[in-house]
């Protein structure tokens, strides 16, 4: 049985809060002008106001100063206005990047460990008012719109718990997947969390998930087959990592989904597909250790794609229609292909690209699917909903 020691419940909340500004519960009418989040900011930066500002979610993404680390008064030693605002526009080795990076590696965050952040769970009430989550919608639009979000996860519940409060809106529904071989802890403690709310859940099926394996893919599409199950009329689904962070508010995010109008969002390349992947047989093995890998069969190929398919190549992450990711359950072309595709290499990055993309495959008719004829020249369908920063690649965004 696991044995949690039992913390001060008031000073670890304190202690988690620390690196967060709160939210505002202020309702739907909050307006302040702009000016004045500037005084006030720049007060708090130059150590002239003890207390934190409130920022009102209607004027503000999630790539604001509220969510920055709590800055104290030795920051602004260097007498630069370090703001969301100066990082987000200063220019690769600028000076205000620069300090802002050399303050974060000294006061690096400690986060409480899965064990004791648990223990927080065990008053959800307390919880979720000391760290300030929306439990009302913040305004008409957003409760008219409800989303639906995928997080899958493998350690760190109290950073998933972080990117969980910054997206959390009582009209929308999400599912959480844990890795099958994350600590007896993270499982835990992540059960507790979707316990204190009413739309947040764990995934019915978890799966032992193999990096670049078919189970990665099977993860997104258990939490599917339970999202359409709940009652919530969701409009859209967001499926995500549990180690990233939100840049637009759920507002924002609205505003995007309704232009969208019905239309999915999903990376796609036509010519760079990557024939290995899929030419060859990858098959997942030590099921049953520690550290299952995905292996190419020796001197054995994959048969060609079913249903006349042309693979394209995309992410695993996208924005998805309601009605896309029912067809994704239901066609029987999206069965064939997803069947194909277990012994792929990375089938995430391919499965809903080949069924988006109608230009390669026009006799697949997913809903809210892209014929992509007007961007042929470029052979690479952008998309907007992810932006990836991988190791090595040091610049602000």
């Amino acid at each position: 049985m696991l044995q949690i020691p039992v913390p001060d419940l008031d000073q670890e909340l304190r202690h988690i809060n620390a690196y967060d500004f709160p939210h505002s519960n202020s309702g739907l009418n909050t307006s302040r002008d702009a000016s004045q989040y500037e005084t006030e900011i720049s007060q708090i930066l130059a150590g002239n106001q003890s207390n934190k500002v409130e920022v009102p979610e209607e004027r503000t993404s999630h790539c604001d100063i509220k969510h920055l680390h709590n800055v104290p008064k030795r920051v602004l030693e260097t007498g630069h206005n370090i703001t969301c605002d100066s990082l987000l526009h200063s220019r690769r080795g600028s000076t205000v990047f620069d300090q802002a990076r050399k303050w974060m590696d000294k006061h690096k965050e400690v986060p409480p460990s899965d064990k004791s952040f648990l223990q927080l769970l065990q008053d959800c009430e307390r919880f979720k008012r000391a760290r300030g989550y929306h439990l009302q919608p913040v305004s008409q639009e957003e409760a008219e719109f409800p989303i639906a979000f995928n997080i899958i996860m493998h350690k760190d519940a109290s950073q998933v718990e972080k990117l969980l409060r910054a997206i959390y809106r009582p009209q929308n529904v999400y599912c959480l997947h844990v890795d099958t071989k994350a600590e007896a802890a993270t499982i835990a403690t992540v059960r507790a969390l979707a316990g204190c709310f009413p739309n947040v859940f764990v995934a019915s099926k978890l799966e032992s998930v193999v990096y670049a394996g078919i189970s990665r893919l099977q993860a997104d599409i258990n939490c599917m087959k339970d999202l359409v199950k709940t009652p919530r009329p969701w409009r859209y689904l967001i499926n995500l990592a549990g180690q990233v962070f939100p840049l637009k508010s759920n507002l924002e995010l609205v505003k995007i989904l309704r232009i969208y109008n019905g239309s999915n969002d999903i990376e796609g390349l036509y010519n760079r597909v990557l024939k290995g992947r899929f030419q060859n047989e990858w098959r997942e093995t030590n099921l049953d250790s520690p550290h299952p890998v995905l292996k190419k069969t020796e001197n054995k190929k994959n048969p060609p794609a079913p249903d006349n398919i042309d693979v394209v190549r995309g992410s695993a992450y996208g924005v998805f229609s309601r009605a896309f990711v029912e067809f994704v359950l239901t066609d029987e072309k999206a069965r064939h292909l997803l069947e194909w595709s277990r012994t792929t290499y990375s089938p995430d990055e391919h499965y809903w690209a080949t069924l988006h993309h109608r230009y390669s495959n026009p006799h697949i008719l997913a809903p809210g699917s892209y014929a992509g004829a007007s961007l042929l020249f470029f052979s690479v369908v952008c998309f907007l909903c992810v932006c990836l920063l991988f190791p090595g690649f040091n610049h602000p965004l």
